[in-house]
């Protein structure tokens, strides 16, 4: 079996863990106060047109991946700089990502160095690429359901905490600035994000004009759970508070009272940590690939490790300062990340349109 290929089900439950992500326990939508849940759930609707210009893209290039796509209907040059400038911003979200699964650890386990979480999240996330996407699948599979059932009985759990109070996700849409700036946050991340699954789609092993739904099917389980997750933070610990907070979903979990047990926080990481893991090797190993494509490598398993070293570095010296990370570089990255996850796929396939499936620019 080709180390490489995958299932529609196996890209499906990957889109699931993409979505969720770091996503899961940071609320990407806080612009939006109160109103959240519903930026989120109006933002999935960037998730659903990102899985339909991808195969699209598939359906007229199979086989291709989106590097590849760009070349043929941009031409040679143009088509690798769009690439290059599509890959850079991928390669930053990886250590946006890698980022902020390590400060998770560090709050969970702080004694943990900085440098050494990195460097052992960055070791497993290369040996699990090296495998190869279909071994990425298959322990999806495996993993999901324990992750997802972690995750229910949570929400669940949360619903006995005394301070609930769904009077805090009230009203709904007073004012539309802030929910269209939730909206545009979370659109970029984690929805605008789904475009890496362009460079995964030539690897599935099942038809995907007769399979493709199974992508729809996943991303609206993906959307629900986080519109939940936002209903039930605001819910419990209130807007004020939640705006306070760098991780207002952990600090929901500190407040469930389970007797004999102590600290819930880290029992309910094990799904926290998938999911964001998920999101750092998806991201990670595009990038990889799409780097082979774009150099005409013959194996994308070979940089890898100077990949992974690369990331380490650039993740310790851009994101050193977490007052500046939550200040300038979260905030600003969707002036940039989300354009590009846009347009390049939107562009790929306006010119797919123009120019018809198969024809290269001369």
């Amino acid at each position: 079996m080709d180390k490489n290929s995958v299932s529609a089900n196996q890209l499906g439950i990957l889109t699931l863990f993409m979505v969720l992500g770091t996503s899961l326990i940071y609320l990407p939508a806080l612009n939006a106060g109160r109103n959240g849940w519903l930026a989120v759930g109006l933002s999935s609707i960037v998730g659903f047109y990102m899985i339909y210009l991808l195969l699209s893209l598939h359906k007229s290039f199979p086989g291709k991946d989106l590097i590849a796509i760009s070349e043929e209907l941009l031409g040679k040059y143009l088509g690798k700089f769009l690439s290059l400038i599509f890959l850079t911003s991928i390669f930053f979200v990886v250590t946006l990502r890698l980022y902020d699964l390590a400060i998770l650890m560090l709050v969970i386990f702080p004694l943990m160095p900085y440098l050494f979480v990195l460097t052992v999240i960055t070791l497993i996330v290369v040996y699990i690429a090296f495998k190869g996407l279909n071994i990425v699948g298959r322990l999806a599979e495996v993993i999901m359901w324990p992750t997802v059932m972690l995750l229910l009985i949570s929400y669940i759990a949360a619903l006995s905490i005394h301070t609930l109070d769904f009077a805090n996700v009230l009203p709904i849409f007073v004012y539309w600035k802030p929910v269209f700036s939730g909206f545009l946050y979370s659109a970029n991340w984690p929805f605008a994000e789904l475009v890496i699954f362009g460079m995964f789609l030539p690897f599935v092993k099942d038809d995907m004009k007769q399979n493709g739904r199974v992508l729809y099917y996943w991303l609206t389980f993906a959307a629900i759970l986080l519109v939940i997750r936002s209903i039930i933070t605001f819910a419990v610990i209130g807007a004020e508070t939640v705006e306070l907070k760098r991780f207002p979903f952990l600090e929901v979990y500190k407040m469930i009272d389970i007797p004999g047990l102590e600290r819930i926080d880290q029992f309910f990481f094990f799904f926290w940590f998938v999911t964001a893991f998920f999101a750092i090797l998806l991201s990670y190993q595009a990038v990889a690939m799409g780097t082979k494509t774009l150099f005409s490598l013959n194996n994308y398993r070979s940089i890898l490790l100077p990949l992974g070293l690369l990331t380490i570095i650039m993740t310790f010296i851009f994101h050193d300062n977490d007052i500046i990370f939550v200040n300038l570089h979260s905030p600003s990255v969707i002036f940039y990340i989300l354009p590009i996850n846009l347009l390049f796929p939107t562009l790929l396939l306006v010119m797919t349109k123009i120019r018809g499936p198969g024809s290269k620019k001369g």
